[in-house]
């Protein structure tokens, strides 16, 4: 199965309940293991293969090769265009000297291949689930123009190849890149297998309560570790987690133009996790979760951030994730907003949204005298945004059907604030 079709059902399959299955087609895995030598073309134009460290007999003729018991090692050689003429004067079928040149040129070209290939940073910012750089696909090209020329030359005619471009281009294969060959192609079956089997089960019965469609996904995703944990080591799961679940898809697409080191991107990994599987686990019980308590989890979450990175980094975060996600970014470059003054109005938001928290979970207030503290709170907020913003910028985001304000004290109708979108309601989670 095609890596990218594979890595495209997996991702769907795992951060929610994908609609359908993407064609799929079918191709060989990649070779287990390549040669140290790669075919190219010498001074004097003949093509060579890979050196095999033939023994003396390999170098005899094939006359005398025919003349005695018959060996593999009578027919190979270094070059490429003498082992298909000894292939041929054997009388092996061409079909099958295809066969054999094509493998074994592709084995050739695997290092080749392999070295342009650069390590994944699974802590680098991507909207994405795999970056693509232009002048590695154009090395890649260029290595495909190679190769088909070769082929061309010792048989005689084109040979269709999938492209190594768009082979590396997948971002499964650059993902999984860290493991051995063998684990690669075991786990791109596996998540085929498990991609395709919980499309059908979550699709072949209807009417299934919320309860029961958490249930159904998490025993699904518990017998899929069951069988990743067999193929790979506990180290190995970590890095894969790292790069392919859920929680680190979230994490990378949340981090807009902030750049995090590797080890701090582990550290934020680790936090969303628990946070993630909490939810979870939550879900699963069927309890109705109160929006005020997912926002005190959330809240802990990233105070459990904030002492891990240290205030300044933290602050640092928040603002170029905000900046990244925010309807106020298109804004201020219509209305000529200094960035500065609207990382300031994500700050008032952020106080104005905990302090609205507080309120709402006093237990020691009156409804009423939470409504009135509320309104307090929302005009004061109003009034510091219009002031870092300007009017004209701030009266366009009020005509948003759904503005964060109404999170803090409604002035709407429900249906009215429920209409439009609400990018920037809640902005305590990642």
């Amino acid at each position: 199965m095609n890596k990218s079709a594979i890595f495209s059902l997996s991702i769907l399959a795992n951060v929610g309940l994908a609609a359908g299955l993407a064609y799929v087609s079918t191709r060989k895995p990649a070779p287990q293991q390549a040669p140290a030598a790669v075919a190219q073309h010498v001074e004097t134009g003949a093509i060579v293969r890979p050196a095999r460290n033939l023994t003396p007999s390999g170098k005899r003729s094939l006359d005398q090769a025919r003349a005695s018991q018959f060996s593999w090692r009578q027919v190979e050689t270094d070059d490429y265009k003498k082992y298909v003429a000894n292939l041929r004067a054997i009388e092996c079928p061409e079909e099958t000297i295809r066969d054999i040149i094509i493998a074994d040129v592709n084995k050739a070209f695997l290092n080749r291949q392999r070295a342009k290939a650069e390590p994944y940073k699974f802590w680098k910012a991507s909207k994405n689930f795999g970056n693509v750089n232009p002048e590695k696909v154009q090395e890649l090209l260029d290595l495909a123009k190679e190769k088909k020329a070769l082929l061309k030359d010792l048989l005689g005619v084109d040979v269709g190849l999938p492209s190594l471009a768009m082979e590396n281009m997948d971002p499964m294969n650059e993902m999984l890149s860290f493991l051995p060959q063998e684990k690669q192609n075991r786990l791109t079956e596996l998540e085929a297998e498990f991609g395709v089997k919980q499309m059908k089960t979550m699709s072949s019965e209807k009417g299934r309560s919320g309860k029961e469609t958490v249930e159904l996904y998490k025993s699904l995703q518990e017998e899929k570790r069951a069988e990743m944990a067999k193929i790979l080591t506990p180290q190995e799961l970590e890095e894969y987690d790292l790069r392919m679940s859920p929680t680190s898809h979230s994490l990378r697409s949340s981090l807009g133009e902030f750049e995090t080191s590797e080890q701090e991107f582990r550290d934020l990994f680790k936090i969303r996790k628990k946070f993630d599987d909490q939810s979870m686990q939550l879900a699963s019980t069927g309890e109705s979760v109160d929006r005020d308590q997912r926002k005190l989890a959330q809240l802990e979450m990233n105070n459990e951030i904030k002492q891990t990175m240290g205030e300044e980094r933290y602050n640092q975060f928040q603002h170029e994730k905000e900046w990244s996600q925010s309807s106020l970014r298109k804004l201020s470059e219509e209305f000529k907003v200094p960035k500065d003054n609207v990382l300031q109005a994500f700050d008032i938001r952020k106080e104005t949204q905990e302090e609205a928290l507080k309120i709402r979970t006093d237990q020691n207030l009156t409804d009423e005298q939470k409504k009135a503290s509320l309104d307090q709170l929302r005009n004061i907020s109003e009034e510091s945004w219009k002031k870092v913003l300007g009017a004209e910028a701030f009266d366009a985001y009020s005509k948003k059907s759904s503005p964060w304000f109404e999170e803090v004290s409604p002035r709407k109708p429900r249906r009215e604030r429920s209409a439009g979108p609400q990018t920037d309601a809640i902005q305590l989670n990642f």
